[in-house]
């Protein structure tokens, strides 16, 4: 009978024998679905993160608004009313203070003239407003229902921009931002108004 061997060899495992977990010095390999986690201490790359980069200092940007083109109209009978013209039969509808729209700011488009300002203020307010022509040729008749001529052969009504009367028609005249325009009714083509031509 043979003695079993007394022999300190340990068994090589055979072919088959997965190695035990922790004695491998080979890491396990990811599967194919698996994607590797970041650790800890790796930063995101720039253009992966969904979230956008915060201002600094919390601070907004925000585009400057457009000024608002203005200018200033108003309207007049008080040569009229200083003449007694409201006192007469057909023209009591006239303000007792001559006053038929006081100072208005509107809103203008480039290239607006006094004309397009008074169309405006006048359908804006409902007030009556009368003229002939067009262009550069357009004339105001009448306004609130008082026409040239009602208050004598030399009366109608002028307009002034910025303190002058100019010497063209409310269709050529171009206004330009802060302008202050008023439509005076004059008796005495504009002398009693204290009128300077331009």
């Amino acid at each position: 009978v043979e003695k079993a061997d007394n022999s300190s060899e340990k068994p090589k495992p055979s072919n088959n024998e997965k190695p035990k977990p922790g004695n491998s010095s080979e890491k396990p390999k990811p599967s194919n679905n698996e994607k590797p986690k970041p650790s800890n201490n790796e930063k995101p790359k720039p253009g992966n993160s969904s979230t956008k980069p915060k201002p600094e200092n919390n601070q907004t940007i925000t585009s400057p608004k457009p000024e608002n083109k203005t200018v200033t109209i108003a309207i007049s009978c008080k040569t009229a009313i200083n003449n007694g013209l409201n006192k007469k039969p057909g023209f009591s509808h006239l303000p007792s203070n001559g006053i038929i729209l006081q100072n208005m700011k509107v809103e203008f488009n480039e290239g607006d003239t006094v004309f397009d300002i008074l169309v405006k203020v006048t359908r804006k307010k409902g007030i009556h407003m009368e003229y002939r022509g067009s262009g550069s040729n357009t004339y105001i008749e009448g306004i609130n229902n008082l026409y040239e001529f009602d208050g004598g052969s030399n009366s109608g009504w002028m307009y002034s921009v910025n303190g002058v009367y100019p010497n063209y028609g409310v269709g050529a005249y171009k206004v330009k931002s802060s302008d202050v325009i008023k439509f005076n009714y004059s008796c005495n083509l504009g002398a009693d108004l204290g009128a300077r031509a331009n």
